[in-house]
């Protein structure tokens, strides 16, 4: 058995000396060179591909940009001192004084001075314009009473006189609103303003005071002056 194993070698060993004088020794190694290096490349073709660095990374997760969008008008309720008091669209951004101006403008006694003109519009929310009401011109040192109302008697047809014809004079601090109402220039509303400031401003000091309630002017102070007195 190693008898066999010499003779294979030693065969081998023989051609390779031939191949070797045949081809030089130089070729040879040039030969074997060459076939290495293209068995490298051989393998290096077909050697399957490894995934990119890219595909083999998970995905970020993009955050979601959520877009309001913006109402492209507002619907505001116009109410009070308004020519045409109503529902009304308008654009955004707008003011007061736009709510005011599509509710055909203030009437003549709306208090504007009582309210932001240029305040910037809500959706939904209700403008309100208030009405302008008279204040007192002299202020009042005199401590306020509880309203009190007045009850008047039914008086028959012969004492029913106007003051003109009776010489009494009507007490601005006690009189009736059927006795005030009775004086001439006197009506329902200025008697009821007259007992109202008696009422909210304390007992008339002087028959001059009567100026400082609504409605009554010089004019129709003149009138009443000798037609009315204040008791003390």
């Amino acid at each position: 058995m190693v008898a066999m194993n010499q003779e294979t070698l030693l065969d081998l060993w023989g051609k390779a000396r031939y191949w070797i004088a045949f081809f030089g020794i130089r070729r040879l190694v040039s030969a074997v060179v060459t076939g290495v290096v293209a068995v490298t490349l051989v393998w290096l073709i077909l050697r399957p591909s490894e995934p990119p660095i890219e595909a083999s990374l998970p995905l970020a997760t993009l955050p979601v940009v959520t877009t309001t969008s913006t109402p492209s008008y507002v619907t505001v309720h116009v109410a009070g001192a308004v020519k045409s008091p109503g529902v009304y669209r308008l654009a955004p951004l707008a003011r007061v004084v736009d709510a005011v101006t599509a509710a055909g403008g203030p009437k003549s006694d709306a208090d504007l001075e009582r309210i932001n003109l240029a305040q910037v519009l809500i959706d939904t929310e209700q403008v309100f314009i208030p009405v302008r009401t008279t204040r007192s011109v002299t202020p009042s040192i005199t401590p306020r009473h509880r309203p009190t109302t007045t009850i008047a008697t039914p008086r028959s047809p012969t004492q029913q006189e106007t003051p003109q014809s009776s010489n009494a004079l009507i007490d601005l601090n006690s009189a009736s609103s059927i006795e005030l109402d009775a004086l001439p220039g006197v009506g329902p509303a200025t008697a009821k303003a007259i007992i109202d400031y008696r009422a909210s401003q304390g007992k008339f000091s002087r028959v001059e005071d009567l100026l400082n309630v609504a409605g009554i002017g010089p004019a129709k102070l003149a009138a009443l002056r000798d037609l009315v007195t204040v008791a003390q």
